[in-house]
């Protein structure tokens, strides 16, 4: 689990799906970068969310509110299959 509770960020970082994101940005020598998000926007809104051209969602459970909110916000999304 990856924010709730919230894990400290050197804690999720090394969490084996942050690490394969980090990894495959590496590897793939991109100016990309993977954030969560409270490291970006310690209290954000979703207008602060619309500015990025796409999110990737690793949910915490298998629904979760914030997973429509984003849909409906017209945000591309990446998330892991099941």
């Amino acid at each position: 689990n990856l924010d709730y509770p919230r894990m400290d960020d050197a804690a999720s970082w090394r969490h084996p799906i942050l690490k394969g994101l980090t990894r495959a940005i590496r590897e793939l020598d991109t100016s990309l970068e993977f954030k969560r998000l409270h490291e970006v926007y310690p209290k954000y809104k979703w207008s602060d969310i619309a500015k990025h051209p796409a999110i990737v969602l690793i949910p915490y459970q298998v629904s979760t509110m914030s997973f429509f909110e984003l849909y409906r916000m017209n945000i591309p999304i990446f998330a892991p299959s099941v």
